[in-house]
C-alpha cells in the first residue's frame, strides 16, 4: 500500500468523526490523530484542509508522573541527628502550541506528606505537614534560528558550563541561546533565594509566602564548546540584592551582590564512562574568608537510568565543596549548600530503572 492510498483511508476515518466528538473508543481516536500527523502532507494533497486537521488535534499535550519518595538524612547539625520522610508526588507537564512559532510549557507539582497522610496545601498549622502545590515553571519559547532559542516567563535554567553547580533553578525573566559547536547563553531576570513558605526536614514551617525580601536581580553569560568526546565552558553570574548576606548566612558579608565566575568541563572515555569537574569563585565579599567564596566539584559517572529502558542503571562517585557564596542553588541532592550550612564531602549515587 502506498502512502497516498493510506492517506485516503485516513481521510475516510476523519470523515466518520462527528464535529462534537468521536463516536468510537478513545484508543481509536488517538490512532486517527497520530495518522493525521503522519500523513498530513498527503491529506493536504487530497484536498483535506490543513487547518481542519490541526483543529481536530488536541492543542494541549499532557504528560507527567506519579512517584513515591522516601528520604533519610543524618547530619551532625540536625536536632536528633536523623530525619526521615516520605511523600507521594504528582507532577504534570502540559505543553501547548500557541501558534506556528511559539510553544507554552508548565510544570506543576503536588506533594502529599505520607507520614501524616495530610493533603492540605495551605494553612497555619505548624508543623506544616510537608504537603504543597507548586507551579515550578511556566514559560513560552520559540526558535528564531536553526540553533537559536528564546524562552520567556518563569524559565528553568541550569549553569551548563559547570554542570549545574552554581545554579539549577528558575528565574522570572528570559534566556537566549545560540550556537551549535560553540554556544552562547544569555539570561536576565529575577531570582528568589526562598521562593515561598515550605517545611524543613523536621516539618517546621519556614519562609514567608508573601515576602520578597530574598528576591535578587540576576544575570549571566555562558560560552560553551562541545563534541562527542568533551564539553568545556566558562560563565559569569551576578546576583544583586541588599539581602544577599542574609541568605548565604554570612553576617560579615557586607556587599550587595554575588559575582561568581565558573569554569567546567567533562570528558567521555566511552559511551558510558565520563569524568566531569567544575570550579567557581565569588569575587565579592572582601571581609569574608576566601574558603567561603569558592566551590568545586569532581564526579566520575558510569551509565545512567533511562525511564524508557527497564534494567538500565547508573552509578557515580563525587567530591563536592559547596558554599552559598559561590554555589547559591546547586543541582545536587546529597552534598549541598543548604540554608547557612555550607557542605563538603564525598557523595555516591545509584539510579536504576
Amino acid at each position: 500500500m502506498t502512502r497516498y492510498e493510506m492517506a485516503q483511508i485516513v481521510a475516510k476515518a476523519m470523515a466518520k468523526q462527528p464535529n462534537n466528538g468521536f463516536s468510537g473508543a478513545r484508543a481509536d481516536k488517538a490512532m486517527v490523530d497520530k495518522l493525521m500527523v503522519e500523513f498530513k502532507d498527503e491529506l493536504t494533497n487530497l484536498g483535506v484542509r490543513l487547518d481542519d486537521i490541526e483543529k481536530r488535534l488536541d492543542n494541549v499535550i499532557w504528560s507527567g508522573s506519579v512517584a513515591y519518595e522516601y528520604n533519610s538524612d543524618k547530619s551532625d547539625w540536625r536536632p536528633g541527628g536523623r530525619s526521615t520522610g516520605q511523600k507521594m508526588v504528582l507532577t504534570l507537564t502540559p505543553t501547548m502550541a500557541i501558534n506556528d512559532h511559539w510553544t507554552a510549557h508548565a510544570t506543576m507539582e503536588f506533594a502529599m506528606d505520607a507520614n501524616s497522610a495530610h493533603n492540605s496545601t495551605a494553612g497555619d498549622d505548624v508543623p506544616y505537614n510537608g504537603s504543597y502545590f507548586s507551579v515550578k515553571e511556566i514559560f513560552a519559547e520559540t526558535d528564531f534560528a536553526e540553533n537559536g532559542n528564546i524562552m520567556l516567563g518563569h524559565v528553568p535554567i541550569e549553569s551548563e558550563a559547570d554542570g549545574g553547580m552554581v545554579i539549577s533553578d528558575a528565574i522570572a525573566g528570559a534566556q537566549i541561546s545560540y550556537g551549535d559547536k560553540w554556544k552562547g547563553i544569555l539570561r536576565a531576570g529575577r531570582f528568589n533565594f526562598d521562593p515561598g513558605a515550605h517545611s524543613n526536614e523536621d516539618g517546621v514551617l519556614i519562609g514567608d509566602p508573601a515576602s520578597n525580601s530574598l528576591v535578587s536581580n540576576y544575570a549571566s553569560l555562558e560560552v560553551l564548546t562541545s563534541t562527542d568526546k568533551y564539553t568545556f565552558g566558562a560563565a559569569y553570574h551576578t546576583f544583586r540584592s541588599s539581602k544577599v548576606g542574609e541568605y548565604i548566612g554570612l553576617a560579615d558579608y557586607t556587599d550587595d551582590s554575588l559575582n561568581v565566575w565558573s569554569v567546567g568541563g567533562s570528558y567521555n572515555f566511552t559511551d558510558k564512562i565520563s569524568l566531569g569537574a567544575a570550579y567557581a569563585k565569588n569575587t565579592k565579599g572582601s571581609d569574608v574568608d576566601a574558603s567561603m567564596k569558592k566551590a568545586y566539584n569532581v564526579q566520575l559517572s558510569y551509565g545512567e537510568a533511562d525511564p524508557s529502558a527497564p534494567g538500565s542503571f547508573g552509578v557515580y562517585a563525587a567530591y563536592r565543596y559547596l558554599t552559598r557564596a559561590a554555589a547559591p542553588s546547586p543541582a545536587f541532592d546529597g552534598v549541598m549548600a543548604t540554608g547557612d550550612q555550607n557542605q563538603k564531602g564525598w557523595e555516591f549515587g545509584l539510579s536504576y530503572t
